[in-house]
């Protein structure tokens, strides 16, 4: 699945990783809780991690296996924005970070690159915020209250 994916996303955005990709796999959520191998507490909802600096991959096996899939998928699209991002930095004088991009914004990508567009579910959102006046703007994306991860890709989905 990794190789599936890494393939597709070297192909999409033009750009192969920098080194080897670790991944960490646990048998199950409560396992991945349980972990060292990532500093921090776990939240209960994190479907996985891929963390900085040494851009590890580290999740559990979901029940069925296209949710694994699919989570590994928006991983790794973290790890190819970690590793652009570094190969700007170096041509910079300003250098960069990803980290200083807006969640909606990283997060928005990994979704649209997974699903691409339009999809069903976020273009129900989309129709469900504009029919009640709750379409937030930019600023307000970068409020906790956002749900980045799908009114992150939500702009793809207009005409």
């Amino acid at each position: 699945m990794a190789e599936r994916w890494y393939q597709k996303l070297t192909n999409v955005l033009g750009h192969e990783l920098s080194s080897r990709q670790p991944v960490i796999l646990y048998a199950s959520h409560a396992a991945l809780r349980a972990t060292t191998a990532v500093p921090g507490e776990i939240s209960e909802g994190s479907g996985g991690i891929a963390k900085l600096p040494r851009r590890k991959i580290v999740m559990p096996l979901a029940g069925p296996l296209s949710e694994t899939n699919r989570v590994l998928g928006h991983e790794l699209v973290h790890v190819f924005q970690f590793d652009i991002a570094a190969d700007a930095a170096l041509g910079s004088e300003r250098g960069g970070s990803m980290m200083s991009l807006p969640l909606w914004f990283l997060e928005g990508m990994a979704e649209y690159l997974l699903q691409g567009a339009p999809d069903p579910v976020t273009a129900m959102w989309m129709r469900d915020a504009v029919a009640r006046g709750a379409m937030p703007s930019i600023r307000e994306l970068n409020k906790p209250r956002c749900f980045p991860y799908r009114y992150g890709r939500g702009p793809a989905l207009a005409p």
